[in-house]
């Protein structure tokens, strides 16, 4: 087989729903790592061939820094639409809501940033940071964009009855949640 460009590579990703431009590399290594375990022969869709393909374009990946190519076919977030969000945090116990934000979906990041600062509990950092989308509709949901250290890409949907923070449910769904 011949070697992979970066372009195929970021591509590759995209198409499994992985943005590279926003993952740092423990992100990349958790992306891959979800999809050897989907496409793996011992995993849930069994395709040796996609996991190859897979295989090949984290190896470049991880290798070679990102060039601007990347950045040029990618839209600014200018175009993207901002959407307003509450931030949650979850302790592991208490589910707590924080701060408003508007941002993109590339932003999460940052939000992640933001949200393990200010939402302490004590001494402690949230070891979960969940989003709340100001809806029109009636539409209970969060999103996890982080867990034990790692962000959550794509974002895991969460759905909630009411006050997330008194829903027992939700709390159990959180606690044994492993991306």
């Amino acid at each position: 087989m011949e070697a992979m460009s970066r372009a195929s590579a970021v591509a590759l990703f995209a198409d499994e729903g992985y943005s590279v431009r926003g993952l740092s590399r423990d992100g990349l290594r958790q992306a891959w790592i979800n999809l050897q375990r989907r496409y793996h022969e011992g995993g849930q869709s069994p395709d040796p061939h996609k996991a190859q393909m897979i295989n090949m374009a984290y190896d470049v990946l991880k290798r070679e820094p990102p060039s601007g190519d990347d950045d040029a076919r990618e839209e600014s977030d200018a175009d993207l639409p901002l959407e307003e969000y509450t931030v949650w945090g979850w302790d592991g116990e208490y589910l707590t809501p924080g701060f408003r934000v508007e941002c993109t979906v590339r932003q999460f990041n940052k939000v992640i940033r933001m949200a393990r600062e200010r939402l302490r509990r004590g001494f402690i950092r949230p070891l979960a940071v969940l989003l709340q989308p100001r809806t029109t509709s009636y539409d209970p949901h969060l999103l996890l964009i982080y867990l034990n250290g790692h962000s959550v890409n794509p974002p895991q949907r969460f759905e909630t009855e009411g006050d997330p923070s008194a829903d027992r449910h939700l709390k159990e769904s959180l606690a044994t949640y492993n991306p």
